[in-house]
Order: C-alpha cells, then structure tokens, then sequence
C-alpha cells in the first residue's frame, strides 16, 4: 500500500502513526507520498480520450498536465 495525497501538515502522522497502525496489522506500506498537484493532475491527452477528441495540433503536448488554473493570469485584460 502507498499512503498518497498527504498533506503538509499530516506528514509526520502519516509516517509514524498510520504506517505503525497499518504495520502491526500485516499490511505492508512502501511508503507516504505528499500532497502534490502534478499528481494528481490530468493530462491533456487524457481529457481528449475521454471527449471522444482528437489533435488538430500540437499532438506532442498530449502528455503536458492540466492543473488548476490560476485564476489571476487567466483574467481578460480591460482597456481603460
């Protein structure tokens, strides 16, 4: 078992507590892995799959990762 997606503050826990727990109880963790977005994020490829989609372009960045946005660059710009 991989104890995944932990957050900062939950990593000592997870270490030494959950990975003790989950030991003493025969179940072997090769490890903590800490909260991450690349992680957890989805690959542009991916999206196309499962749209039924296909490439009109830049194929090569099919493998390139969706994160969450920051909504800060992504707002329109207004002339005064």
């Amino acid at each position: 078992m991989v104890i995944n997606n932990v957050p900062e503050s939950s990593l000592r826990f997870a270490r030494e507590m959950a990975m003790a727990f989950l030991e003493r109880r025969r179940v072997h963790v090769y490890g903590v892995l800490p909260e991450d977005s690349r992680l957890s994020a989805t690959s542009i490829g991916e999206i196309a799959v499962a749209a039924d989609g296909q490439f009109l372009c830049r194929a090569d960045k099919r493998e390139d990762l969706v994160e969450k946005p920051d909504r800060r660059r992504n707002e329109c710009r207004r002339s005064a």
